[in-house]
C-alpha cells in the first residue's frame, strides 16, 4: 500500500460522500454542510470519478446508493470518526468546565437578534466561557481568520470555501423602511417602483454595496 498516493485525493470529498449517503439529496447535503448545491454535485462528480461508481443515482426525486456506496458507507463512517479522534482527541472540550474564550465575528444585526439566546446559553451550560466579540469584515477576510484558527466562529449570509465547515442558523427576510410620507406608504411595493427610488446603504464594514445590491446587479437592475 503506498500511503503517497492519496495525496492526489481530495480527502474532503470523503466527508461530502459521508453526508450524501445519509442524506440521500444533493440539496440536504448542501444544506448540512453549508455549501452551493452546485457544489455538491461537483464534489459527486468527482467522488464517481475517484471510486469509479455512481455512488448515488437519481429515483424520481430521490437519490439511491449503488451497492458499492453501500459496502462503503461503515467503513467510511469509521475512517471519519477515527480521522476525528486523531486531530481533535487530544483537545477534549468541557463545556461546563471549559474557561476558553472563543473569538467570534458578527454584525450588529447578529448581536441583537442572536447574540442574546446565546450568552443566555452559555450562562447555564458553559459558565466559564467567554465570548470576544469582534465586527465582520468582508467574506474573504473572515474565511481566511477562521482558516488560521484565529477566529472561531463567524456569522454571515455568504458562502465560505468548501474547505471550512458551516451550517445554516436561521433564515430571515429584508424589509424595506420608508418615510411616512413616501408615496408607497401602506402599498405593495414591487421590484419596479423599488428601483426606481434612491436608497439609503448602511456599510459598517465599509463597502459600497451590499447582498442586495449584488442580486439585484446578476438581474441586470
Amino acid at each position: 500500500m503506498n500511503l503517497i498516493d492519496l495525496s492526489g485525493v481530495d480527502l474532503n470529498l470523503l466527508v461530502t460522500l459521508n453526508v450524501l449517503l445519509d442524506v440521500r439529496s444533493t440539496t440536504e447535503a448542501a444544506r448540512r454542510l453549508g455549501r452551493t448545491q452546485s457544489a455538491v454535485s461537483h464534489a459527486l462528480g468527482r467522488l464517481r470519478e475517484v471510486f469509479g461508481d455512481p455512488l448515488l443515482v437519481r429515483d424520481g426525486r430521490s437519490m439511491v446508493p449503488t451497492s458499492r456506496a453501500l459496502e462503503l458507507e461503515g467503513p467510511l463512517r469509521e475512517l471519519l470518526e477515527g480521522a476525528f479522534g486523531l486531530v481533535f482527541g487530544g483537545a477534549s472540550f468541557d463545556a461546563a468546565t471549559s474557561t476558553r474564550c472563543f473569538s467570534v465575528s458578527v454584525s450588529d444585526y447578529i448581536q441583537l437578534t442572536w447574540l442574546p439566546a446565546l450568552v443566555s446559553y452559555l450562562e447555564t451550560h458553559a459558565p466559564g466561557v467567554s465570548l470576544h466579540i469582534v465586527p465582520p469584515r468582508r467574506p474573504e477576510q473572515d474565511a481566511a481568520l477562521l482558516a488560521s484558527g484565529e477566529l472561531d466562529f463567524s456569522v454571515m449570509v455568504n458562502a465560505l470555501p468548501e474547505s471550512l465547515m458551516a451550517s445554516k442558523l436561521f433564515v430571515d427576510r429584508f424589509v424595506t423602511l420608508i418615510d411616512k410620507a413616501h408615496p408607497f406608504e401602506g402599498q405593495q411595493m414591487g421590484l419596479e417602483d423599488f428601483v426606481r427610488y434612491a436608497h439609503v446603504l448602511t456599510a459598517p464594514i465599509g463597502d459600497r454595496g451590499s447582498v442586495l445590491d449584488q442580486t439585484l446587479r446578476e438581474a441586470g437592475r
